[in-house]
């Protein structure tokens, strides 16, 4: 066998290479050999490391092939291996021909048998397999090699070793010799190959938790047309499949199976399978014939990530964009769309490393237009790129609208194309900015979430959010599933703590303190400024984002242990004191609290750092907080919060508790349209609770604001009454006056401590106490009794009757050895 030289790459490159571009934008260049002059390869597969692995039926070898050391052997005798799959466990899964079973093998290249047999009988010859976002192994079983006399199967089968089971599931004993097998980019389809009539099946997965028989939802996805055999199968990002088509190379079809391109081969290189590999998953490896090849597969031109928009401010906005190339590259702008009248200076930007182009010196209040051009080194020509639009801080006054998502997850239970159509409704209504309550990246979920899978994780999204932030900046809140997590740091440069971090900042612009942000200060030990909470204003808005897991330093089943920590609780309690904001909003991925998992709605707003109690109702929080002062419910009603929008639970629930709208944001990518998944057992039962999917759209207009919830689905009308793009909710919330309560001329006491917001009246008692709380007009006639009896000990919510027109009231507040007045104004 040969290895080819980085001389005879090139000179595969200079003579055959050239761009070819289809109708949906994928781009990619002449197939390179890397090595050849083996025997029959089969089953490459990408390894975390930066290498790849394939087999070699007929030499019964499996070998290692990397930039940096060429081809060497990693497995020999492999038992003729034919497909092999990594795993999140960075281990192996193969297909062994020769022993007629499914093998694991490590990372070393040790080979130990997983499974052989169904039901008592010997496996035929199993040929290719795939893992699914779970980790099941899925695998075909044709009949290629085995004699007839050693078959012990009648049938050639589709099979699945579920992820918690150690057994096989068949699924499929009708197909005629399967050969490869891919899930869609969403996990949610499989599709199989069948290369005796050159179909290829797609296979609808309802409940990977119960897998069982999955014919009743097989559908033909198409029928490969030509002289040749199907045989391996792959799939990218965007829901494209590359099939491997013998002598005619790779056919290349949409997610609806329109043809889109092909990829030739030499003539004497049978094309057998396929995969997709490298940091960026953008080189298509491929065993044909006795070679090893790669093809360069571009979906963004020179790009990796074509760019979006963060931290906008009152005069400038920051553009982020990866390209693998080393680039010079500048943005035009200006105030018109297509008539550009500045521009940032040309600079020159690393391969591999995150541009950040601040677009700077803007006016105040104003709308622009701007587009990306650069050029690769070398070239002498700028090309254009990504163009898109922004608003600067809206001036007091001035009515817009912002958006909010949560929890897409893109996980086993996503719907890719849900969340695309999620996206694109919110860009339609042209929202100054998009804010994602968090739940993306998942990387403590994965088994090893070190700095590959954290990286992956975080650049998945990028083929999601460019597309739509690049003309609505993004903020990112952070969940329980980005590894942010206190009790994740070992104060460790590699830990999930700080690399989750450290990963994060260099993806995803996100705010600092500076003159128009306010935030974490902290300087942390290997990240810097964690940039997990922060606040500005809009318009007439106060945007406050709160981060309920830096500081949570135990993963503990007391929900006293979720805590904001006492620095980030003093910058709360201080921003919402000093702004004289209409509107106040503040987003968090779950009310500081809830369960020992932090779920739960309004219904648990009272308790923990939230509302002050124990999970018995009696008051806490003095003694789980000393010094603090208020727990955080209180300080939002005191201050005229609006709305807390948080995520975590996974549908839409709106629940009014005490002047404040707790509003569970639904997910963007959840297909389960028509029920409210673990509603009641996660404790919500008040107010308004729609299923997913879709997002939150706030218009703030002027003495008011208005929340739509817009559905969004994969299809239109996927259920009767549901239309993609069109609002399931509509309601208003009003501007608040914020009254801090004057005491009159009269015995006081520091034993009580009353506040008003809304149609709420909050009395604070240090013990339990016999009061009369009487409201009265400004002119002195009685409007009626609130409470009369004894007052708890703790925080008490008195409801001013409905029937009080609005106006300047006084509320009155009397005990045998004190009393106390205050200005209450209802609008």
């Amino acid at each position: 066998m040969t290895y080819n030289s980085k001389a005879i790459i090139w000179f595969y490159l200079l003579l055959l290479i050239s761009l070819n571009s289809f109708a949906d934008g994928i781009q990619f260049g002449s197939p390179i050999q890397l090595a050849t002059d083996m025997l029959f390869t089969e089953g490459p597969a990408w390894y975390p490391d930066g290498y790849l692995v394939f087999s070699d039926i007929d030499g019964n070898v499996i070998y290692k092939w990397s930039e940096a050391n060429g081809l060497e052997t990693f497995a020999s005798p492999s038992g003729n291996s034919s497909g092999i799959v990594c795993t999140k466990n960075n281990d192996f899964v193969l297909c062994r021909q020769g022993t007629r079973d499914i093998a694991r093998m490590s990372s070393s290249g040790v080979i130990a048998p997983l499974l052989s047999q169904y039901k008592g009988k010997k496996f035929n010859s199993p040929n290719d397999l795939e893992l699914s976002y779970l980790g099941s192994v899925y695998f075909t079983d044709p009949d290629y090699v085995v004699n007839a006399a050693d078959r012990e199967l009648k049938y050639e089968g589709l099979f699945c070793i579920p992820y918690n089971k150690t057994e096989a599931v068949l699924l499929d004993s009708t197909l005629a010799r399967p050969k490869g097998l891919t899930f869609a980019s969403d996990w949610r389809t499989l599709y199989v190959c069948e290369s005796s009539t050159n179909t290829i099946y797609s296979y609808n997965l309802r409940n990977e938790y119960q897998i069982q028989d999955i014919t009743k939802d097989k559908k033909v996805f198409l029928k490969v047309t030509g002289n040749e055999e199907i045989d391996g199968i792959t799939s990218d990002i965007l829901g494209n499949i590359y099939v491997a088509f013998g002598d005619g190379g790779i056919k290349i079809f949409d997610k609806d199976a329109n043809a889109v391109g092909q990829i030739t081969f030499p003539i004497t290189e049978k094309v057998r399978n396929l995969c997709f590999g490298g940091k960026y998953s953008n080189i298509l490896f491929v065993t044909a014939g006795k070679s090893l090849y790669k093809v360069d597969i571009r979906l963004y031109g020179d790009f990796v990530a074509s760019g979006l928009l963060g931290v906008p401010t009152n005069k400038s906005v920051v553009f982020n964009a990866l390209s693998d190339k080393t680039l010079e590259a500048y943005i035009a702008y200006g105030t018109s769309d297509g008539n550009f009248t500045n521009q940032t200076s040309t600079q020159e930007y690393p391969a591999n490393i995150p541009m950040e182009i601040i677009i700077d010196g803007l006016s105040w209040d104003t709308q622009y237009y701007y587009q990306l051009f650069y050029r690769v080194k070398g070239e002498t020509t700028f090309k254009s790129a990504t163009m898109g639009q922004f608003h600067t801080q809206r001036a007091t006054g001035e009515q817009f609208s912002f958006a909010v998502e949560a929890d897409p997850h893109l996980d086993e239970g996503s719907n890719y194309t849900t969340f695309r159509n999620t996206l694109q409704n919110a860009l339609n209504l042209k929202p100054d900015f998009l804010i994602d309550l968090g739940d993306n990246f998942l990387t403590e979920k994965f088994p090893i979430p070190d700095n590959y899978y954290i990286e992956q994780r975080n650049l998945i999204y990028r083929n999601f959010w460019d597309k739509v932030c690049s003309s609505m900046p993004l903020f990112i809140v952070l969940g329980n599933h980005e590894g942010e997590l206190g009790w994740l740091n070992y104060n460790q440069p590699d830990d999930v703590f700080n690399l989750a971090t450290s990963i994060r900042k260099i993806y995803y612009p996100t705010p600092e303190p500076s003159d128009f942000y306010s935030g974490n200060e902290t300087i942390y030990p290997f990240v810097g400024k964690r940039e997990n909470y922060y606040a500005w204003n809009w318009g007439d808005a106060l945007f406050v984002v709160i981060d309920p897991y830096c500081n949570t330093m135990a993963k503990t089943s007391d929900p006293w242990g979720f805590t904001l920590g006492k620095t980030q609780y003093d910058w709360f309690r201080k921003t919402l004191e000093e702004s004289n904001a209409k509107f106040k909003f503040v987003f968090a991925h779950q009310l500081v609290g809830g369960d020992n998992l932090g779920r739960g709605g309004a219904e648990i707003a009272d308790y923990f750092e939230n509302g002050g109690k124990n999970a018995d109702g009696t008051y806490g929080f003095d003694a789980k907080r000393p010094g603090w002062g208020k727990p955080l419910h209180q300080i939002m009603v005191e201050n005229g919060v609006q709305i807390y929008f948080h995520g975590h639970d996974h549908f839409y629930a709106e629940q009014p508790k005490d002047g404040i709208i707790y509003q569970e944001v639904p997910q963007p990518s959840f297909p389960a349209y028509t029920v409210a998944n673990n509603a009641q057992t996660w404790g919500y039962v008040s107010g308004t609770i729609i299923p997913s999917s879709g997002h939150l759209n706030v218009k703030i207009l002027g003495d008011s604001a208005q929340v739509d919830y817009i559905g969004g689905y994969h299809v239109n009308n996927p259920s009767p009454g549901l239309t993609n793009g069109v609002s399931r909710r509509t309601y208003y919330v009003k501007a608040k006056s914020i009254n801090t309560g004057v005491d009159l001329p009269v015995k006081k006491s520091n034993s009580i401590e009353a506040y008003q917001s809304g149609g709420y009246l909050f009395l604070k008692s240090f013990q339990n106490i016999q009061v009369q709380i009487t409201i009265y007009s400004a002119t002195g006639q009685c409007m009626g009794i609130l409470h009369q009896g004894v007052m708890p000990s703790g925080t008490s919510v008195y409801k001013i009757p409905d029937n009080i027109s609005s106006g300047l009231y006084l509320v009155n507040i009397k005990s045998t050895d004190f009393m106390k007045t205050i200005k209450i104004i209802l609008v």
